[in-house]
């Protein structure tokens, strides 16, 4: 496959939630069935708005379409999100971290996924946090 042109930016208010969930959906397919659970296999459309207004979505786009996204956050607030208890590193405040890593996958092996992962360090890096 050729090397795929595509512009990183941040995720839109005019951009489809709804292409964005599909996307989500493609990406992880291959992990639901090999029976691995993940969240974006098959979340909602309000999942993926609650998600990304959890952070700074990044989107990958190319030809008018959004073929990769991921989304960094701060720390989470233990009383706001009791499910990440399990994992401290998700409320320290020197700490950055990023989910719904995805690439579509006729896009994927190309580095688009290295390009997105390296926009979230940057991110993290500029508000003096570390990268996880």
């Amino acid at each position: 496959m050729a090397a795929l042109s595509a512009t990183l930016r941040p995720l839109a208010a005019a951009d489809s939630l709804e292409a964005l969930t599909a996307l989500l959906h493609r990406a992880y397919a291959r992990l639901a069935a090999m029976g691995l659970n993940f969240t974006a296999v098959d979340q909602s459309v309000e999942t993926t708005q609650r998600r990304v207004k959890s952070g700074q979505c990044f989107v990958a786009e190319a030809a008018g379409q959004i073929v990769g996204t991921v989304t960094v956050c701060e720390a989470y607030d233990p009383n706001r999100e009791p499910w990440a208890r399990a994992t401290p590193w998700f409320y320290r405040r020197d700490v950055a971290h990023l989910h719904q890593l995805a690439v579509d996958p006729l896009a994927q092996g190309q580095g688009l996924g290295e390009r997105l992962v390296a926009a979230c360090e940057a991110w993290a890096l500029e508000r003096g946090r570390l990268a996880l």
